[in-house]
C-alpha cells in the first residue's frame, strides 16, 4: 500500500469518491506540559474541515467525507535553572497514524511527521511553529458497510493508541426503475390484459456505486384523477391493474385484502435488484406507479428511509380512433349513465373503417343517419 501524502491546502476535494488524499493540521494552544496522547476518533466534512469525535465508533458517513484521529501534545516544558518554558521536542522524534483493516488486519494507509527543528521549529510535512495537537484523517466516505478500521498511532515507534470504528449503513437510493411505458387491457373474457415487469435498482446515496441488498421495496398502483374521461375516478384511486410476485421474499397487499393486489412489497437481492409484475385488466387509465424504500431497522442499526420515486404507466387499447359526423353520416348517443368526456365513439382503425362503409350505405338506402351508441373511451374500455 502506497503512504498518503499531506494536502497542503487541507482540502478534501475528491474525498467522497475514495480518493487518496491524506490530510494533517495543526492547532496552538496554551502549553501545560503533559505528554503526548491518543486524543480520540474524529470525523471530518468539507468544506471547511469542522472536526467532531466519532460517537460510539460509528463513523457518520452520510454526513462526514473523512475519518481518522487525533493526537495531542504539549512540548512545553519548564526549564527551572533557566526559569523559562522549553521546547521539548527533539530533532527527528516521530508520529506515525497507521490505518488497518480489522478482518484482515493489513495496512490500508500509513502517515508519519517528524520534528525537523530549528529557528522556526518546522516539522517535516512543511509546518513549522510551536504546534501541539495534530490529527490525520483518511477520505473513507465510501467504504463497504462490513468493513471495521483500526487506527494506530505511535510516537517514536512505541504504540500511543489505538480504537477502531465502522461506518453507518448506506441509505437507500433509487437509481433506476423500469417498465413499459404502456400496457393494453383485456378486451375479452377469453384473453389476458398485457403486463409489464417492474424492476428497481437500489444503490447507496452517496453515490459510492455500492448496490443496497434486502433493502425493503413496495409498489402501490393508483390511478390518475379524470383519466380517460372516467369521471368516477378520483385521484388516487387503487389501480385498475393487478400484481403479482416475481420472487424477492413479496408480499401482496401488505396492508390488508382491500388493496385488491394493487399493492406489493419485497427484497432486494445482492445486486440491489427487487421486481414484480402488473398486468392490466379490464379499464383504461393513466396510473401511476409510486416506489418506496427502506432499511428496516437491526439490533445495531436504526431504520432508514429513500427517497420516494413515481413512475407513469397508461393503460390503454392501442391506436384507437376517433369517429365523428366528419366520418360518416352519423348520429350518437351516449346511452349510458355515466356522462362522458370527450364522448365515448373511440373505436379501432379497422373497425371505424367497417362503420364508416355501413353508414354511407345506410344513408344512400334510408336517407338518414346510422345511429351509434356507445364505442369506447381514448384509452379503451
Amino acid at each position: 500500500m502506497v503512504s498518503l501524502s499531506r494536502v497542503r491546502d487541507n482540502s478534501l476535494h475528491g474525498a467522497a469518491r475514495g480518493l487518496v488524499p491524506l490530510l494533517a493540521t495543526l492547532w496552538l494552544s496554551p502549553a501545560q506540559a503533559v505528554p503526548s496522547s491518543f486524543g480520540a476518533l474524529i470525523q471530518v466534512v468539507a468544506p471547511n474541515l469542522p472536526i467532531v469525535s466519532i460517537q460510539n465508533n460509528r463513523f457518520e458517513r452520510q454526513v462526514y467525507v473523512a475519518a481518522g484521529a487525533l493526537v495531542s501534545f504539549e512540548p512545553w516544558v519548564w526549564d527551572a535553572q533557566k526559569r523559562e518554558w522549553v521546547y521539548s521536542v527533539q530533532p527527528g522524534e516521530s508520529w506515525v497514524w497507521v490505518l488497518r483493516d480489522m478482518k484482515t488486519g493489513y495496512m490500508l494507509a500509513s502517515h508519519g511527521v517528524h520534528y525537523v527543528g530549528g529557528e522556526d521549529m518546522c516539522w517535516s510535512d512543511g509546518a513549522c511553529g510551536p504546534y501541539i495537537w495534530r490529527w490525520v484523517a483518511w477520505p473513507l466516505q465510501c467504504m463497504p458497510e462490513e468493513d471495521r478500521y483500526k487506527i494506530e498511532i505511535y510516537h517514536d515507534n512505541l504504540p500511543l493508541g489505538a480504537d477502531y470504528f465502522r461506518p453507518t449503513r448506506f441509505v437507500p437510493k433509487i437509481e433506476q426503475a423500469s417498465l413499459l411505458e404502456s400496457i393494453a387491457p383485456k378486451r375479452t373474457t377469453e384473453s389476458d390484459g398485457e403486463a409489464t415487469e417492474i424492476a428497481v435498482y437500489l444503490r447507496d446515496d452517496l453515490d459510492c456505486g455500492q448496490p443496497i441488498k434486502e433493502g425493503r421495496v413496495k409498489l402501490a398502483a393508483t390511478v390518475t384523477g379524470g383519466t380517460n374521461g372516467q369521471t368516477y375516478f378520483t385521484h388516487g384511486d387503487i389501480g385498475t391493474g393487478k400484481f403479482s410476485s416475481l420472487g424477492f421474499n413479496s408480499t401482496l397487499n401488505p396492508g390488508g385484502a382491500g388493496e385488491k393486489d394493487t399493492v406489493i412489497e419485497g427484497d432486494s437481492n445482492d445486486e440491489g435488484v427487487f421486481k414484480a409484475r402488473y398486468q392490466a385488466q379490464e379499464h383504461g387509465a393513466d396510473e401511476n406507479i409510486r416506489i418506496e424504500v427502506e432499511r428496516p431497522a437491526t439490533d445495531d442499526d436504526p431504520k432508514l428511509t429513500g427517497e420516494p420515486a413515481d413512475e407513469a404507466l397508461r393503460i390503454a387499447v392501442p391506436g384507437l380512433v376517433r369517429i365523428t359526423h366528419d366520418n360518416a353520416p352519423l348520429a350518437f348517443a351516449d346511452s349510458g349513465t355515466c356522462p362522458h368526456d370527450p364522448s365515448p365513439h373511440w373505436l379501432t382503425p379497422n373497425t371505424r373503417s367497417r362503420v364508416m362503409t355501413l353508414a354511407s350505405i345506410y344513408h344512400l338506402t334510408t336517407g338518414r343517419l346510422l345511429s351509434m351508441n356507445d364505442g369506447s373511451l381514448p384509452l379503451g374500455e
